[in-house]
């Protein structure tokens, strides 16, 4: 019984163990000579998850491995010129634009720097980083016996970033010619003379976009008297003149078809023209422009050289820059000059003009015919046909600030403005001349309502000489200065400038330092020892017809009075007038107003003769005492002591005379209302 009861147990645990063996998803194999292999069923994937038509078997992706790049680097003169990343192993590179380089020749990309195996983009392919570098060769020498025969060689030959050279051996060729070429781009054509004689070429020609012509040693352009300029600079075109070229003798006049363009160079549409040297010489517009125009965006630079005898240059739309050399007269239209060194025989700056001076000279001086001139540094000097500077004219202004520079020895004035505004701000108006009746300011003269703001620079040692020329006499206004409008002095020295009288007829002078006929505010600056000189003086220091506002600044030591006031209102709101020869201010009309400020060292503080206000609330008037130095004191031609003249303040009216001997302080408060009948008095008169 026991023995079929284990039986029965063993065969029930056989089959479990059996069924256990079946139903398992993995058995391990322990032998260990074949590892650890998994036993995975049909219908289960590699994960061990069931495959059902939602969960379908996918392969894993294959990849391979990134393409090795490489980089080209393309040097040129030992710089960088370009760079080409990430260029696939085995490929090969596209053809860069080519570099320029002036005066030479581009002959490819070599694969070394000693320039023995040239790099070839049809064929070669990149293998590792690799660096290429640009050669240069020499100018291609035209081929050809004649001038015409190398210009067609041209036609045929020419490529781009390519330099070419014609030579000239014959004494005497003509040419018509058009340097435009299709699709060509960056080509310099040099013509230069060979041989120790001048070489002439008659006629002109035309320069295209990408064309550099320059006319180099023993070569001459001669014109023609033909309806034409010797060289057109188009958009994109370049012409170079170098020391021993020359352009002469183009004449464009002609009276049944006037152009009204340039005879020698004409620059329009972005062209640029660049002197370096040689001459240009002898050639006349038609009816109204120069030898060199530059229109329509042009670009026009001199580093050297001479333009002569014709009329100059004429800019239109355009732009020139002047480095240095000698040219006989500019003319800005629309446009800018901007003149760095060299020396210029006049300058005419219209409306839509603008002139830049930094540095150089202008002997024949500056019209402003409605344009802006800027003046930072330079000399306009010697001009003796007009004023070294002219602002304007009848209904036509103009403007002109000056920083710096030196405008002197000028015969008919250092600035003369008859129309629009003139600001200083720096530099010098000294040694300019006015000669006969009526000559107005030496150093300025602004007349016709215009305006001038002095912030800064001095105005000095100018003379306006009276110089009549009958017994009736003469006059003279302004020996520094003269104002018919506004003049505003915020800074700067007006100092040694004077009316003079020469010849036998009697003359009257009117403010040595400044005349102004209209409004004088003076808010800082130096008025200094000035004088006049005629039979009869008015006002060395200062003349003013009109109103005068003094806050600040130094009116001193003028050989006369330094105000001589016959207008409206007279304001002293602050400054210092002192040590003058005559009265520190004299008035013979309008009303006075005092407020602060000192009048001190004077012949006589204040003379007064009005039936207007008089009111004095603020400031120091200096009497008499005898031993202080800052004294207003009042002495005859001989030296000697007036007393009982007012030393501080002389009053007379129609109605009354008052007297200040002694000093009248800040709390001396002094008026006199003339306008009343009877008038009012106040304050504590000396009597």
């Amino acid at each position: 019984m026991k023995i079929r009861i284990i039986y029965v147990f063993v065969s029930i645990l056989a089959i479990c163990i059996f069924g256990l063996f079946l139903g398992c998803p993995e058995v391990l194999d322990n032998d260990k000579d074949k590892g650890n292999i998994p036993v995975i069923p049909d219908n289960y994937d590699e994960g061990n998850n069931p495959i059902t038509p939602d969960n379908p078997v996918t392969e894993p992706p294959v990849t391979n491995p990134p393409a090795k790049t490489y980089t080209v680097t393309f040097i040129n003169d030992d710089n960088i010129f370009s760079t080409i990343t990430a260029v696939n192993s085995g490929s090969k590179i596209y053809n860069l634009l080519e570099p320029s380089k002036n005066g030479y020749n581009f002959e490819g990309w070599y694969k070394e720097e000693s320039y023995i195996n040239l790099w070839d983009f049809d064929n070669d392919i990149i293998t590792s980083d690799i660096k290429l570098y640009a050669k240069w060769g020499p100018p291609i020498i035209v081929l050809g016996t004649t001038l015409a025969e190398k210009l067609q060689w041209l036609d045929l030959n020419v490529k781009n970033n390519s330099n070419y050279i014609i030579e000239v051996t014959a004494g005497y060729e003509e040419i018509a010619k058009n340097l435009t070429y299709s699709n060509i781009r960056n080509v310099t054509i040099q013509i230069i003379g060979i041989g120790d004689i001048e070489r002439i070429i008659s006629g002109g020609c035309t320069l295209g976009n990408g064309v550099t012509l320059i006319l180099d040693n023993k070569i001459t352009l001669l014109g023609k008297e033909i309806d034409s300029f010797l060289v057109r600079v188009n958009s994109g075109g370049t012409f170079i003149m170098n020391t021993g070229a020359k352009i002469i003798c183009n004449n464009r006049y002609n009276r049944n078809k006037p152009s009204y363009s340039s005879g020698g160079v004409y620059v329009t549409e972005n062209g640029q023209f660049m002197l370096n040297g040689g001459i240009i010489e002898g050639n006349l517009p038609s009816n109204f422009y120069e030898s060199v125009e530059v229109n329509n965006y042009g670009t026009f630079i001199i580093n050297n050289g001479t333009i002569i005898k014709g009329d100059g240059i004429c800019i239109q739309k355009g732009n020139f820059t002047m480095n240095n050399g000698n040219i006989e007269q500019v003319t800005v239209i629309s446009g800018t000059f901007n003149l760095l060194d060299g020396t210029v025989n006049g300058v005419r700056v219209e409306t839509r003009g603008k002139f830049i001076m930094n540095d150089g000279n202008v002997s024949g001086g500056v019209y402003l015919h409605g344009g802006d001139f800027t003046m930072n540094n330079g000399n306009i000097i010697n001009n003796d046909f007009l004023a070294g500077v002219m602002i304007g004219d009848i209904n036509i202004d103009g403007s002109f600030t000056m920083n710096g520079g030196f405008i002197g020895n000028n015969t008919h004035g250092g600035v003369e403005g008859r129309n629009g505004t003139f600001i200083m701000r720096g530099g010098t108006i000294s040694n300019n001349t006015k000669y006969g009746s009526g000559s107005a300011g030496a150093g300025v003269s602004i007349s016709k309502g215009g305006g001038f703001i002095m912030e800064g620079g001095t105005i000095s040692n100018n003379t306006s000489n009276i110089a009549a020329v009958s017994g009736d006499g003469g006059t003279a206004y302004g020996g520094g200065v003269y104002v018919n409008g506004t003049f505003t002095m915020n800074g700067g020295i007006i100092k040694n400038n004077s009316i003079i009288k020469t010849g036998p007829y009697r003359g009257t002078a009117y403010g040595g330092g400044v005349y102004v006929n209209g409004t004088f505010i003076m808010n800082d600056g130096n008025i200094s020892n000035n004088s006049t000189d005629g039979n009869t003086n008015y006002g060395s220091g200062v003349y003013v017809d009109g109103t005068l506002t003094i806050k600040g600044g130094i009116i001193e030591e003028n050989n006369g009075d330094g105000i001589y006031f016959t207008g409206t209102t007279l304001t002293m709101n602050g400054g210092l007038i002192r040590g003058n020869t005559g009265r520190g201010i004299k008035m013979v009309s309008g009303s006075f107003f005092m407020r602060d400020g000192t009048i001190t060292g004077n012949n006589g503080g204040i003379s007064w003769s009005s039936n207007k206000v008089f009111d004095k609330s603020g400031g120091i008037i200096y009497g008499y005492l005898e031993g202080d130095s800052n004294s207003n004191v009042v002495k005859n031609n001989s030296g000697i002591i007036q007393n009982e003249n007012g030393h501080a303040i002389l009053l007379i009216s129609n109605k009354i005379t008052k007297r200040k001997e002694t000093n009248s302080g800040l709390l001396d408060n002094l008026s006199f209302i003339g306008t009343l009948n009877p008038p009012i008095i106040d304050g504590k008169w000396d009597y």
